[in-house]
């Protein structure tokens, strides 16, 4: 009829928001994230309780194989959606040969839609990585640096049976900013047996003055099984007190906040706009897909 839409378009009477509202859009679809457990370490530290086997490299090349067997079953779950970020977690995948997480990356990226901000995320130890391998990342998307030091003090990476050093933590953090890398964590623990309120804060002066986006802090939890736990009912070493404990996450949540970073998560504070997106994923209960021994999926 005379002043329909046709008429209308001709005249140039329908405004540009009116014709795409008239216009049919597919859905956006669902986004989803994906962890990849890593279960291989150079040595198993002394608390650790997660799925994480020592000496079992031989294993490396065949794993990602089954991995890949394992992406496959998950096909049409993820072709409906969109990746919004990977998380190469474990045990320490960067003892893995840098060409294996890089080829596992090209896989995804071949198979799966990214979003264009997806947060690619990788774990490393100090002293299993360096700059061939932070390059060799860098290529292959990975745009997030997770580094585990733990603590400053070398007495207390021994209790905690470490492998690095401070130093090994400081040049793994100047070779991943020499290829690139901005968006680094580093994770911390306290409330180690032997720990002081002094050794945290230098902990914390130390990690800060190197003025990381992120940074983790997490209460040692000594569970059962690990070796820590055979010291401790050994009576070789002593669980740390609990009002130490906690004095000093709430002196990290002082002193962070005073230093600009924002306290988000139980564990975790960022720079404002340096959040780590996988794990808010978890928290805010987002779709998403465990691969690998030991991982789960929502």
């Amino acid at each position: 009829p005379a002043g329909g839409i046709y008429e209308r378009i001709k005249a140039g009477h329908l405004t540009a928001k009116r014709m795409q509202m008239t216009e049919k859009t597919e859905p956006a679809k669902k986004e989803i994230s994906i962890y990849i457990h890593i279960p291989f370490c150079k040595s198993k530290c002394r608390y650790c309780d997660f799925n994480s086997y020592k000496g079992m490299e031989a294993y490396i090349p065949s794993y990602f194989v089954a991995m890949d067997k394992e992406l496959a079953q998950y096909r049409e779950v993820l072709e409906s959606r969109a990746v919004k970020s990977v998380f190469f977690g474990g045990g320490t995948p960067s003892i893995v040969k840098s060409e294996l997480i890089c080829g596992f990356m090209e896989k995804l990226k071949e198979r799966f839609e990214f979003l264009h901000d997806a947060e690619v995320t990788i774990e490393c130890n100090p002293g299993t990585v360096d700059s061939e391998k932070f390059k060799a990342y860098k290529r292959a998307g990975v745009n997030r640096i997770s580094l585990g030091l733990q603590c400053w003090q070398a007495s207390l990476l021994k209790t905690l049976g470490r492998t690095h050093s401070a130093s090994d933590f400081e040049i793994s953090i100047d070779s991943a900013r020499r290829e690139g890398f901005s968006n680094i964590n580093a994770d911390l623990i306290f409330g180690i047996p032997g720990q002081t309120v002094e050794d945290w804060t230098e902990t914390l002066d130390k990690v800060i003055a190197m003025e990381l986006p992120h940074i983790s802090c997490y209460s040692l939890s000594i569970e059962e099984g690990t070796e820590l736990s055979i010291m401790r009912d050994r009576g070789e070493l002593a669980e740390q007190d609990d009002e130490i404990d906690r004095a000093m996450y709430h002196y990290a949540e002082s002193r962070l906040k005073d230093e600009g970073y924002r306290h988000y998560e139980i564990s975790n504070f960022a720079r404002p706009g340096c959040e780590c997106l996988h794990n808010l994923v978890y928290w805010r209960c987002g779709e998403y897909l465990g691969l690998g021994a030991g991982a789960h999926s929502y």
